[in-house]
Parts: structure tokens; sequence; C-alpha cells
């Protein structure tokens, strides 16, 4: 029996546009950080299996910092549900899965008044071009994107010497 690996197919592709070294997240930062008066590097993700900073999975990172194998900040890619719901018949899988992208940002306290949302902004904005740039509406089959993306924004923390927030994407494929 050949399965469809429909969820695994799901991160590979959405991993392969976050992870393109020339129109992916971090170009896109860099590219999108002066609209903020960021600096260009405020975010950086190694997207490469020995990364400190990326994971696939629905990972905690305020238990994994504890174990000292990830730095800030930390990103990771999942799968939250699926759900086969017939939109064609006798396919093994026709429905559709909810994929997840997990920020979480850090940054140093500075004196007087701060902008909190010019980081998750700037990250908002970087990804939802990534995910939802005509170029990149390629998706090899079985998996169709439709569109259905949304952030939710954790609250600002403090954390060690650090702020932290997490921004959150969830997409339909």
């Amino acid at each position: 029996m050949a399965l469809n690996a429909v969820s695994s197919q799901v991160v590979t592709q959405v991993y392969s546009r976050l992870s393109d070294p020339v129109e992916g997240f971090n170009p896109g930062i860099v590219a999108n950080a002066a609209n903020y008066n960021l600096p260009t590097n405020f975010i950086v993700v190694d997207w490469s299996t020995s990364s400190a900073n990326f994971v696939f999975g629905q990972v905690d990172p305020l238990l994994v910092e504890k174990s000292g194998i990830i730095t800030y900040p930390w990103a990771a890619l999942y799968i939250r549900e699926s759900a086969n719901t017939n939109i064609q018949k006798f396919n093994q899988f026709s429905g559709q899965v909810r994929c997840v992208f997990d920020v979480y940002l850090s940054w140093i306290p500075i004196k007087g008044l701060q902008n909190f949302d010019a980081y998750p902004n700037c990250v908002e904005d970087v990804v939802l071009d990534v995910i939802n740039r005509v170029e990149n509406q390629d998706w090899a089959m079985p998996v169709v994107y439709n569109g259905q993306i949304q952030s939710k924004r954790g609250p600002v923390i403090y954390g060690a010497n650090n702020w932290k927030q997490q921004i959150g994407f969830s997409m339909n494929a």
C-alpha cells in the first residue's frame, strides 16, 4: 500500500519557500528590516540540519532552552492538524492540512520608548510575502495552497536579559 505522506509533503514545500537562500525568509528580513528601523540581522534562521535556532516540530523553546541547545531568535515548523474531508472521492487523502511556522523573537532592552511591534511587524511582512508571493504558487501536486494564512502574536515577556515574543503563522494546504 502506497502512502501519500501528506503532512510531510506540506512541511517540505513550506520549508522550501521559507529557506530559499535568494527569495526566502532571511533575504526578506534583510530587505525589509530598514522599513522598521531594525538591524538587518535581528533575526537570521539557520535552516540546516545542525541548526541551534530552527527545528521541525511543535516544541516549546522555554523547555528546550534549559538544555542549552537552542539560541534565540528561534523558529519551528510543524503540522498542527490534518482533516480528510473527502473533497475528492476515492483518494487516500483529500482535505486540509494546517501547517504552522512559529518564530520566537528576542532582543535586548533599549533605554527609552521602544517600538515592540516593529520586530513582529517586520517578520509578518516577510512571511506573508514569501508564502503568498505569486512566483511561489508552484506547489507540487498533490499539495495545493489555498491562501488561508493567519498570524497570531504572544505577549512580550522579559526573560534572562532579553525581551521575547512569539509570532506564529498558520496556513492551510
